[in-house]
């Protein structure tokens, strides 16, 4: 979101008994961002119902205010407790498969406001650049409806791939013990031929791995040119660990 919102002033803390102004209209508060205000928008447009468009409207307010305060807490949890409190949906309405637009409304503020400013500004540049030369109005809007989509889903996926990172605990290995730890036929089981050895130096050689458009990401994982891992953390280390192993006749 390119500016900051404009709207009756939440509590810098949003207090959890802090009800929605009779005032407030979430088109209005997102008059000033076109893309957020269309996503949403959208998501309304799904319902009928007065009560779910009521409670669209609160969580919105609830949305609004963590972004003005820079939250990054999106959490169905987190969310939930602070919209039940002023009228909006609870964390299990959130979560019941009737759902879905509650949490399409989360994701937008998550997949958004999240992100700082500088990150957000060359995607901006290439969507308007894309969203420009579309010519029929019908198929620009939903190029940006898609776009806002992946936009959510790319968020989604990371946000999924550090908290894995986070949580995988270790496994211990042989080549992970302390050479004290190893005894002696552990030390000395290493032993390959030639070509076998050959095999695995080509396998982690930059020429190799530049041809098949691999490299390490930050998690030490072996991934491919669109991220898919190959090996899991740790993998490729091991095998250099083996070859310098080898190569000094331990």
């Amino acid at each position: 979101m390119d500016n900051e919102f404009q709207l009756p002033q939440p509590s810098a803390d949003l207090m959890l008994t802090e009800q929605v102004p009779d005032a407030f209209e979430p088109e209005g508060a997102l008059a000033g961002h076109p893309r957020t205000l269309e996503r949403f928008r959208e998501i309304l447009s799904r319902t009928s119902s007065p009560t779910k468009v009521r409670q669209l409207r609160n969580l919105a307010w609830v949305l609004i205010g963590q972004a003005r305060a820079r939250s990054a807490d999106y959490r169905v949890a987190t969310v939930g407790n602070r919209t039940a409190a002023c009228g909006g949906p609870t964390t299990q309405t959130i979560r019941n498969a009737n759902g879905a637009d509650y949490r399409a409304l989360i994701e937008l503020f998550a997949g958004e406001v999240e992100k700082p400013k500088a990150a957000l500004e060359p995607a901006s540049d290439r969507e308007d650049a894309l969203l420009a030369a579309i010519d029929n109005p019908s198929a620009r809007n939903q190029v940006r409806l898609l776009l806002h989509d992946c936009a959510s889903l790319r968020n989604q996926v990371n946000l999924l791939k550090n908290q894995i990172a986070r949580e995988a605990p270790p496994i211990p290995t042989a080549l992970s013990m302390p050479a004290q730890a190893l005894t002696p036929n552990e030390a000395g089981a290493i032993k390959l031929s030639r070509s076998r050895r050959e095999a695995l130096e080509h396998f982690i050689s930059d020429s190799n791995m530049t041809t098949k458009k691999w490299r390490a990401n930050e998690h030490g994982a072996l991934v491919d040119a669109l991220d898919i891992e190959i090996a899991r953390p740790g993998f490729v280390d091991a095998l250099r660990q083996v070859l310098t192993q080898l190569a000094s006749g331990v």
